[in-house]
Formats: C-alpha cells, sequence, structure tokens
C-alpha cells in the first residue's frame, strides 16, 4: 500500500537468496532441484504444504484483483510493478511448497 502512495515498487523479488531467475529455473526442473515433482496440492501432502498453498492461492486471487484494479478501459495495466511482484510471490510459494514437500519426504525417508 505504501508503494502505491509514492508509485514505487521495485519488481524485483529475491526469496530466500533466490532471484526470479533461480524460482523460474527451480519451477521447471524440481525433480533436478529438490528430487520431487510437480504436484496439484490435495492434502496428501501434509498440514504445511496444505497451508502454503492456501497461502499462494490467497496471493493469487489478490493478484486477479489487482488485474481488475489495475486495468483500463483500453486493456492496458497500469502499475505493472505491482502486478509483477504478486505473480513472483506466487511462484515463489509454490516453489517452498516444493521445498517443504521435499523436505518432509526426506524426513519420512529417514524414520
Amino acid at each position: 500500500l505504501n508503494a502505491d502512495k509514492v508509485n514505487l515498487i521495485s519488481d524485483k523479488l529475491v526469496f530466500a537468496g533466490l532471484d526470479e531467475q533461480a524460482i523460474i529455473e527451480i519451477m521447471a526442473k524440481p525433480e533436478q532441484y529438490l528430487g520431487c515433482g510437480h504436484f496439484r496440492c490435495n492434502g496428501s501432502q501434509g498440514v504445511r504444504v496444505a497451508q502454503l498453498e492456501m497461502l499462494r492461492t490467497q496471493i493469487y486471487e489478490v493478484e486477479l484483483e489487482a488485474r481488475i484494479a489495475y486495468a483500463t478501459y483500453d486493456f492496458r495495466m497500469l502499475r505493472q510493478d505491482i502486478l509483477s511482484v504478486l505473480n513472483q510471490s506466487v511462484r515463489a510459494v509454490y516453489v517452498l511448497m516444493l521445498f517443504m514437500f521435499s523436505s518432509e519426504q526426506k524426513e519420512k525417508g529417514n524414520d
């Protein structure tokens, strides 16, 4: 909200030391980096993963509302910086879900 007041926000997101390119790379090849593939969250992945999926969904819903709010009548998008950060946040939370799932799978394997 403060970014909207000053009309400035960085469209660069760094999440847990990962920049946008690293997040995209991990999303493209999670098997290579994390030892787990893509999955559709259905609750069988555990409570923590399900909670992250809820967070990811909420961020995505905010992104959709922002796209409506910042769309002009001629379909140009204002505040592309905000839209970009929201989109990158959705991806970052998905990568965090993959990390969490991978970590929990490894813990189960050690039991």
